[in-house]
C-alpha cells in the first residue's frame, strides 16, 4: 500500500461502474487516495484495489542486479494487484497541461493503465540532496 503523506489517505483505484465487464486493454482507471479498510481492531487492511507491487525494470539484469531491491535512483513500475484484473496494470502519470490535470485537485494526473510505457516509470530520489549522490544504487529502507 503506498500513503499519501499529504491527504493521509492510500493509493486506491477508482473502478468504474462497469467494472469487471467490458474491461479492454485500451481502458484507464484513475486513482485516488482513500481511508484504509480497517478490521474490527483498527488494523489496516489491504484491498485489491490498494495493494501495489514495486517491480524492477529490466535494466536492473543489465548491471549485474539479480534481487528485487528497490534502489534510490532505479527505475521501478507499480503494478497493482493481480487480485483486481487478470493482465498486469501499471500506475502511470502524465506532465500536467491544460488537457491532461486530475481531476478534482487539477494536479498532474495519475492513473493505471495496462500499457508499459515511460509513463509508467519511477524512481525513489532520496530526500535530502546533500547525499542523494552518494545513496544513488543503495536499497531504500522500507
Amino acid at each position: 500500500m503506498i500513503k499519501n503523506t499529504g491527504t493521509n489517505g492510500y493509493l486506491s483505484v477508482d473502478l468504474p461502474d462497469t467494472f469487471p465487464d467490458n474491461v479492454t486493454e485500451s481502458d484507464v482507471f484513475h486513482v485516488t487516495t482513500a481511508e484504509p479498510v480497517r478490521d474490527r481492531h483498527g488494523k489496516i487492511v489491504p484491498t485489491a484495489r490498494s495493494t501495489m507491487t514495486l517491480v524492477p525494470i529490466d535494466a536492473y539484469e543489465r548491471i549485474g542486479l539479480t534481487d528485487s531491491t528497490i534502489r534510490f535512483g532505479e527505475k521501478f513500475h507499480i503494478q497493482i494487484s493481480g487480485a483486481l484484473v487478470e493482465k498486469p496494470m501499471y500506475l502511470c502519470s502524465v506532465h500536467k497541461n491544460i488537457s491532461q490535470q486530475s481531476r478534482k485537485l487539477k494536479n498532474q494526473p495519475a492513473y493505471l493503465s495496462f500499457k508499459k510505457n515511460a509513463f509508467a516509470e519511477w524512481q525513489i530520489m532520496h530526500p535530502d540532496t546533500s547525499i542523494a549522490l552518494e545513496m544513488e544504487g543503495k536499497p531504500v529502507p522500507v
